[in-house]
């Protein structure tokens, strides 16, 4: 499970192309394209609640579906070849995307983007 201490929660305006855009439970376990079981799935709710914990404190307002983005190791000076997760929502009534970034990933951002 992942720790939230681990993750800064950045608020962007607009993401509106989502084709990165994977479900949230491809994230719980690369062998979960097809259909994962009652194990896998209880794993991805346990997490899907964490993620609406971390995303509402920095002022989501509770709507859209949480997804992840997976970034290939050259994005963010990875040296191991596996790839990093980002986790996103998009919020539906405004259109405001929410991101939990990996504070390892070695990224530049401007700065005051991030809320936590």
């Amino acid at each position: 499970m992942i720790n939230p201490e681990h993750y800064n929660i950045v608020d962007f305006q607009f993401i509106d192309d989502t084709r990165c855009l994977r479900p949230l439970h491809e994230s719980v376990d690369p062998d979960l394209y097809e259909s994962p079981d009652d194990a896998q799935l209880k794993q991805v709710d346990e997490l899907k609640e964490l993620l609406v914990q971390m995303f509402s404190k920095a002022g989501w307002e509770g709507d859209g579906d949480i997804n992840c983005i997976f970034v290939p190791p050259c994005l963010f000076g990875g040296e191991d070849g596996w790839t990093q997760i980002i986790y996103h929502v998009k919020q539906s009534n405004n259109g405001i995307s929410w991101l939990a970034i990996p504070r390892s990933m070695n990224l530049s951002m401007p700065k005051g983007l991030f809320s936590t």
